[in-house]
This record gives C-alpha cells, structure tokens and sequence, in this order.
C-alpha cells in the first residue's frame, strides 16, 4: 500500500495523528484497539497453546500495561476472552476463566516486581502510550521471564512522530 500510495503521489495520514489544540487525539477508536488486540491475542494463545486453554487449568492471568482509555477497553475485553461470543462458547467448554492485572510505571520500573509479575503472566499487554515509543519500557530480557506459553499483545498507541519512513504495524 505505501508503495502505491507513493507511487500515485498521494500523502497518507495516520488518523491518530490528528490533534487538536491541546495535543488531544481528535480521531481514536480505543475501544476497538482494546478489543480487536486482545481478540487476537486469544486466537494466538488458541493457535499455539491450547493446552493452556484446557478444562481444569488455573485461571489465565492477562497483564495490562497502562491504565488510559486503550488499557481499560482491554483489561474488559481480556476477561471475555476478548470476544463476547467466545466468552460465551469458552465458558461452556470449561476455559478457565481470566483475571486482568493493570500495572504501571512503579512496578515496571522494579525489576523484582516485574518478574514476579510476568512469572505468573499468561497474556501481556502494552497499552501505553509514551513520548518516546523509541525506548523500550520493558527490557528484553524480562520477556524472558514469561512462561514459555506466554502472548505478548501490543497496543501501544505512541504519538506520531514524522520520521521520513512509513509507519509500522505493530501486532503479536
């Protein structure tokens, strides 16, 4: 698309970059974000890990980074399996049940309290948005201390920042 876009000459603008006055995203659908990411990130755990999925497993334990408007849509969507009719068909079935985890900043930023976190975690999502989308807010090396089962779901929705080259699509 970026290549037929350039070559018609035309200029692409990504509607969440749209502000207003106040630096405030005039355009967003955060509800869809929250969902469709965490839709997709249970199709994922469905995909590679149905064992974990299985009747008379422990609850999933879904862990949200950021708590704004894309966090909360998530953190609703994640303990329904990110679908109301999958909620509904899994429930019957006998898929363990989710319990959603919001953190932020402090126990990021507390490297004993990060792992223990993501030792426990089964989904893990970013949905923060930061100033500088360039630096990382987990390091590598703690993704490692994710079961091996693990799903990480970004949906992180960083500002716009014009760098010469086309925007990336980020997913699991």
């Amino acid at each position: 698309r970026v290549n037929k876009l350039t070559e018609l000459g035309a200029h692409a603008v990504s509607l969440d970059s749209l502000e207003d006055d106040t630096g405030a995203r005039t355009v967003e659908n955060t509800r869809a974000v929250g969902w469709n990411g965490l839709e997709t990130a249970f199709t994922a755990m469905e995909q590679l890990h149905p064992h974990r999925l299985a009747k008379g497993q422990p609850v999933l334990q879904v862990t949200i980074m950021g708590a704004g408007q894309v966090g909360k849509h998530a953190a609703e969507a994640a303990i329904k399996y990110g679908s109301r009719a999958r909620w509904s068909a899994w429930s019957e079935r006998g898929v363990p049940p989710v319990a959603a985890t919001v953190i932020g900043r402090r126990i990021v930023g507390d490297p004993a309290l990060l792992k223990q976190t993501l030792a426990q975690t089964d989904v893990l999502v970013d949905a923060t948005q930061r100033d500088q989308s360039s630096e990382a807010l987990v390091p590598n090396e703690a993704l490692g201390w994710l079961p091996p089962h693990a799903v990480v779901c970004d949906l992180n929705v960083d500002p716009y920042v014009p760098t010469g080259l086309p925007p990336t699509v980020r997913s699991i």
